[in-house]
């Protein structure tokens, strides 16, 4: 008997980053079973070839221990599936926060010398790199 996807998600996301879960597996649906295959769904071919050369031992271990070892696994393209995020209202967009750049004060040249306030009166090694 096949165990549900759902648990071996869990095994998943119990042995990757967070984040990475949310991006790369949480998408993916299990498509369909075999004798000895499993095939999962995901949105698109590069989502596909992704989870098959970064996430595939991962996913097979979550078989595994699921009692599934040794099954193939097998990837394919699910076009039109939807994320449970797509299915919800899209809220107003936030505003966006506008933040005044500080001051800063014009570097002036003088004798060939990058001259700043806050290197004037400094040692002579503050200024030395700055030479032209």
């Amino acid at each position: 008997m096949m165990p549900s996807w759902e648990k071996i998600r869990r095994r998943i996301r119990e042995r990757i980053p967070e984040h990475c879960y949310r991006m790369w597996i949480e998408p993916v649906a299990l498509a369909g079973t075999g004798p000895g295959s499993v095939t999962l769904a995901s949105p698109n071919a590069f989502m596909s070839r992704r989870l098959e050369t970064v996430y595939l031992l991962v996913i097979r271990e979550a078989l595994a221990g699921e009692g599934l070892a040794g099954v193939r696994v097998r990837f394919t393209e699910q076009a039109g599936r939807r994320t449970a995020d797509q299915g919800k209202a899209e809220a107003a967009p936030e505003p966006a926060v506008v933040r005044r750049q500080q001051h800063v004060p014009a570097a002036q040249f003088k004798n060939r010398r990058l001259s700043h306030p806050d290197l004037d009166g400094g040692s002579d090694h503050r200024r030395s790199f700055l030479t032209m």
